[in-house]
């Protein structure tokens, strides 16, 4: 199959310009909104384990105690999970803001130098920016596991509520 060269070309193809404004706009901004969901519900996580662990420290039904030392420790393995989310997120914003510098660094730079000496940071670019991609995946990856261990924790939570009013969620 050949292709034309006068489409492959930034002046003749309409794509290849949206494609450099718009891929590395529309992942950072994705990076930078999962890190902010991400820290909010790591917030929350961690004030429910404040909670659990009150809680635990005053008198109540052994039974109650119990479901409480269960979500504290289901608590504190979210924890977990939402901060390395959290850190795959920060990992991802950064190397997709490096990707998109070395791709404005190399375009500067072909007005200078020939294509030959640009080619390794367009290599160098697109590595980095698949590392933003694969960091946004483990994000995602980490915040699904986390969402499995709050079903758990409001399923004990229930199991309170049956009962009395102690339940912490």
């Amino acid at each position: 199959m050949h292709i034309d060269p006068a489409i492959t070309s930034m002046s003749q193809n309409p794509f290849a310009i949206i494609t450099i404004i718009a891929a590395p706009a529309i992942l950072t901004n994705a990076s930078s909104i999962l890190g902010l969901s991400t820290g909010n519900r790591l917030m929350k996580c961690l004030d429910t384990i404040s909670t659990l662990e009150r809680k635990i420290g005053e008198k109540h039904h052994e039974q109650n105690i119990k479901v409480f030392e269960q979500q504290l420790a289901l608590s504190h393995k979210q924890s977990r999970h939402f901060l390395r989310a959290l850190r795959s997120s920060y990992v991802s914003l950064g190397a997709f803001a490096f990707s998109c510098f070395l791709a404005l660094l190399g375009s500067a730079l072909l007005l200078v130098v020939t294509v030959n000496i640009i080619e390794p940071l367009a290599v160098i670019s697109l590595f980095v920016g698949g590392a933003g991609v694969l960091g946004l995946v483990w994000s995602s990856f980490e915040l699904f596991l986390a969402s499995q261990i709050t079903v758990r924790i409001m399923e004990k939570n229930y199991s309170l509520t049956k009962f009395n009013n102690d339940a912490i969620i």
